[in-house]
């Protein structure tokens, strides 16, 4: 007799039953001691959760290599002195109301 485990995201509900390829994380909030004795992180109680990796990607806890092409592509430019001259300006005409 065969044992089927079906793995479920705590927080979309998509299992691996449905979708065979999918990846689970455990998260989780971790505590730990830094200084003279350090302890590896224990999760504290209650607070591990499976997220599966569409989750993840929406939570911003991780990165597909799409996303860190196109950042590395396309750095955030730096505001133009036009940009910043008018920015200064509303600033003083609120500060002045």
């Amino acid at each position: 007799m065969a044992t089927l485990t079906i793995t479920t995201c705590d927080r979309c509900k998509a299992d691996d039953y449905t979708n065979p390829d999918i990846q689970f994380w455990k998260i989780g909030i971790a505590v730990g001691c830094h200084g003279f004795y350090s302890t590896s992180p224990a999760i504290v109680k209650d607070t591990e959760k499976l997220w599966c990796r569409k989750c993840m990607l929406e939570a911003g806890i991780i990165f597909s290599a799409d996303q860190r092409v196109k950042e590395l592509n396309n750095p955030p430019q730096a505001p133009t002195f036009e940009e910043l001259l008018k920015e200064f300006i509303v600033d003083v005409i609120e500060e002045n109301k």
